[in-house]
């Protein structure tokens, strides 16, 4: 990798997957970034509505912590 990259880690999941972690010096914040596979082609039919709770579950964040 080039300089500015030499911190950055790659990693490989299972099936395909890709995890890059590139640190920053800012104090007690997470970044994340990326897509995965989903929608309702990805769960039974008569649970079409996990993907929307999914969604909504990464978007609240959580008690003690913004999104």
């Amino acid at each position: 990798m080039n300089a500015p990259f030499e911190h950055v880690k790659e990693y490989e999941l299972p099936k395909g997957g890709r995890l890059i972690i590139a640190p920053t010096t800012t104090k007690d914040v997470v970044i994340l970034q990326g897509s995965m596979l989903g929608g309702k082609r990805m769960v039974p039919s008569n649970r079409d509505v996990l993907p929307l709770l999914a969604a909504a579950l990464l978007d609240a964040g959580t008690a003690t912590k913004s999104k």
